[in-house]
């Protein structure tokens, strides 16, 4: 019922905002349904979990913050780093609010990253532990 309301072509739009180097082509509205192209992005920030951690200890770290956070949704992730170029460039940035189980069965995450030259929008295994040094995108709850 949620999803017969949604509009279609949405990550297309947020792909051309992102402007990006390179994007999986497996980030599209069937896989990640639910965004919407002009989300508001206010209050959304990157966050370090300070350790390493795997997804639910990430969302606990945040929830657990005063005042409780919570993972931006995917839509404003991508806003987020099309708004912030130069950020995203230099930061390992992870999407925990959303995964994708693709045809491997193995499920997926979003993660944003680049260097001087490109940006990035890929896929990771939601299963893997990251590093102290990922952030995630996150807003208050």
């Amino acid at each position: 019922e949620y999803f017969s309301g949604l509009k279609t072509g949405q990550m297309k739009i947020l792909r051309e905002e992102f402007a990006g180097t390179f994007w999986n082509e497996s980030i599209n509205d069937e896989n990640f349904p639910g965004a919407d192209a002009n989300v508001s992005i206010e209050g959304v920030r990157p966050v370090k979990i300070g350790k390493a951690f795997t997804r639910e200890e990430g969302i606990a770290v945040l929830k657990a913050m005063t005042p409780p956070m919570k993972p931006a949704r995917l839509d404003k992730c991508i806003r987020w780093c099309a708004a912030n170029k130069e950020y995203q460039r230099t930061h390992w940035m992870l999407c925990l609010a959303q995964s994708w189980v693709g045809a491997d069965d193995v499920g997926c995450l979003v993660y944003f990253d680049g260097d001087t030259q490109y940006r990035y929008a890929d896929l990771n295994d939601v299963a893997r532990r990251w590093g102290a040094s990922r952030e995630v995108l996150a807003e208050q709850e």
